[in-house]
């Protein structure tokens, strides 16, 4: 899915993602993805810092997303947490994105 050439890359930037395409017969028959993640993160003060956790787990979204950003495979992600399912992984980086969708400044502490 990874593309070096940045041109590919680009004209991929505007596709619509795959659970927001309709069917032919012009309905949604997919699950929103942030519906899928809503279901799938959770935050809870008393488990794990509250860090955002897969639910039903201790596996923090930063777990996965380390795995994913050191070269791992989601299969290799999937092999080295037998509890996780590839929507949990789907799911983990949607809700990366969607914290990287907020807007953040830097301001000067005195």
């Amino acid at each position: 899915m990874w593309s070096d050439n940045l041109s590919e890359v680009s004209a991929n930037a505007t596709a619509t993602p795959k659970a927001w395409q309709q069917d032919e017969d012009s309905t949604y028959s997919r699950e929103s993805p942030f519906k899928r993640m809503e279901n799938r993160i959770t935050i809870d003060p008393g488990t794990c810092n509250g860090r955002p956790i897969v639910r039903g787990t201790r596996i923090t979204v930063q777990t996965v997303l380390e795995f994913l950003a050191a070269g791992d495979s989601v299969d290799d992600v999937l092999e080295e947490y037998p509890s996780l399912t590839r929507e949990d992984v789907q799911a983990c980086l949607l809700w990366a994105s969607r914290l990287m969708g907020n807007h953040f400044e830097v301001a000067r502490v005195p």
